[in-house]
């Protein structure tokens, strides 16, 4: 999050207060760790959640989870809606910003390499055809 808001920051003298747009939807996009959160654990607490998703130890116990807001086609929808409208473009720029930190980090934090769907195709092929 905090290179999120860096980045955000750099781009003001480019895009001005649109960057607002930027950090909002880089920031919002993980609205959907505490949506399955939620609905996976049954719990509501929000420090519980940011809790889980950093702990080493009990997170990959789940194996495998669909972010829905972090999909190739989710990434896909913004791309076009961008072509009409400029406030997708300033989203699809949070939303890319934030996925390359999120490659980033699972790339160098081996323990939750491979625990996220990035697509719902994969996950429906994965989850549905497979099992």
């Amino acid at each position: 999050m905090i290179a999120g808001i860096i980045i955000s920051a750099l781009l003001y003298p480019i895009y001005g207060l649109n960057v607002l747009i930027i950090l909002i939807s880089n920031i919002l996009i993980d609205a959907d760790h505490y949506l399955w959160y939620v609905l996976k654990i049954k719990d509501k607490d929000l420090v519980k959640a940011f809790k889980f998703y950093k702990n080493r130890d009990i997170r990959p116990k789940y194996g495998r989870i669909l972010h829905i807001f972090h999909t190739a086609e989710l990434l896909i929808l913004i791309i076009i809606l961008n072509f009409y409208s400029r406030f997708f473009f300033f989203v699809l720029i949070g939303m890319v910003i934030h996925l390359i930190l999120d490659v980033i980090y699972e790339f160098n934090n081996e323990y939750c390499r491979g625990l996220r769907f990035w697509s719902f195709l994969e996950y429906f092929i994965t989850k549905i055809v497979i099992t």
